[in-house]
């Protein structure tokens, strides 16, 4: 199917937001006091969302996530990102839809895992070069003797949804995390960066990451549970599509209310994906 560009989408607008706070409370926690907190935009048909989910007063994000609800392969997830700023640590997230635009309504939520005080912790990032590649990635590499914590990736100048957050991951050296962003099949004729984003700390309790996969198809939507080992919580998450991607989108970046897995899903967008395809999702478990 060609896609057909849509004039309507020119003037973008970003959602209002709205938070609630989940409060977790698992034992025997080597990162203490942790919790989730979660910000959503409206449920609706806006082009553009933004969302921002704040830790409270003397906490720190250590891992951060994202989900689009109702998306379908239409709204774009083009980034979910921690960040600090004088007291405030937070998580953003931004999604956007596609060229030919998204006729249902749809909302972004972003999810903020906050802790108090751990020692060493610091936000690392690196960006690609600035151009208009098929694709790109970027790796945040925390000090020697650190581990990331938790791990985002961010596109700056996504387009109209053309721009897509194929990746974020732990890299196998286990020092440092990238992403890597993917113009669609169109391309896009815009300048645009991709940035990697790791949450570091020094070295805490039965830290692991813990990976799994999907088969390999063309089936969509593609979904992976990812469990914790006993006696450990999640604190980061990323997700890796791998196969045919132009065509194919993260969506659910998906922690559950305990902190003890995680759901991932994809899509493919409305023309299809022919090849196969993977869906990996990857945690960052610690006691």
């Amino acid at each position: 199917m060609v896609r057909s560009r849509r004039l309507a989408l020119v003037g973008l607008t970003t959602s209002a937001l709205f938070a609630a706070t989940v409060l977790v409370a698992p034992a025997a926690l080597a990162v203490p006091g942790l919790l989730l907190v979660s910000a959503s935009s409206p449920y609706d048909s806006s082009a553009s969302k933004r969302v921002r989910a704040v830790c409270p007063a003397g906490r720190q994000v250590v891992g951060v996530a994202a989900s689009v609800l109702n998306g379908l392969g239409q709204a774009i997830l083009t980034g979910y990102r921690p960040a600090s700023a004088g007291s405030l640590s937070y998580a953003d997230a931004a999604a956007h839809e596609d060229l030919t635009g998204y006729a249902g309504s749809w909302s972004l939520t972003a999810w903020a895992l906050c802790a108090l005080p751990v020692p060493g912790w610091q936000i690392v990032s690196a960006t690609s070069a600035s151009g208009s590649p098929s694709n790109a990635t970027a790796i945040a590499t925390c000090l020697p003797g650190q581990r990331p914590l938790g791990l985002g990736g961010w596109i700056d100048n996504p387009g109209l949804g053309q721009v897509i957050l194929n990746d974020t991951y732990v890299t196998s050296t286990d020092t440092a995390t990238g992403a890597i962003g993917i113009e669609d099949e169109l391309g896009f004729a815009g300048l645009w960066t991709v940035s990697a984003y790791a949450i570091c700390a020094d070295p805490v309790p039965g830290r692991q990451v813990v990976t799994s996969v999907s088969s390999l198809d063309s089936i969509s939507p593609k979904s992976v549970s990812v469990s914790c080992p006993m006696g450990t919580t999640v604190h980061g998450l990323g997700a890796r599509i791998s196969g045919s991607i132009q065509d194919t989108t993260l969506d659910d970046l998906l922690p559950s209310a305990n902190l003890a897995s995680v759901t991932f899903s994809a899509f493919e967008d409305e023309d299809g994906e022919p090849g196969g395809w993977q869906l990996r999702g990857i945690l960052v478990c610690a006691n």
